[in-house]
């Protein structure tokens, strides 16, 4: 079996991409009530630091502490119905080039603003540098 090793590929107008760039270099998918990783990439473990207080560190680090996250909850009931859940980290100082942070929320109802809630799956991917 042979190996193709690239760099950069060439486009027809005569630009180059780098390869390794553009790639996902971490990912996961949660089961974050039981703290349970379904499936990962670059993922050593979880930390839970609370309801709807999520850690995910990585195998292999970053080469900084701003690379990019994006991903989605998984929630059930209707606790949802004034607003939507969803996730943001949870300081700009809690990412680190091996640890990525994040809260998760639920929407409001009509008796309660919005609150701190495991949902059911968290899917992430983080892309960037890797040191």
């Amino acid at each position: 079996m042979s190996t193709l090793k690239v760099t950069n590929i060439a486009g027809l107008t005569g630009s180059s991409t780098n390869v390794m760039e553009g790639l996902v270099k971490c990912w996961y998918c949660v089961d974050v009530a039981d703290q349970i990783l379904d499936d990962s990439f670059n993922v050593s473990s979880l930390t839970d630091n609370g309801t709807g207080d999520t850690s995910a560190n990585m195998t292999n680090n970053f080469n900084n502490a701003f690379y990019s996250h994006s991903g989605c909850s998984e929630n059930t009931g209707t606790d949802y119905t004034r607003g939507p859940g969803g996730f943001y980290t949870y300081s700009a100082t809690s990412t680190t080039t091996s640890l990525y942070r994040w809260i998760s929320c639920g929407g409001s109802d009509a008796g309660a603003n919005g609150y701190l809630r495991d949902p059911l799956n968290m899917t992430q991917m983080h892309l960037g540098d890797l040191a």
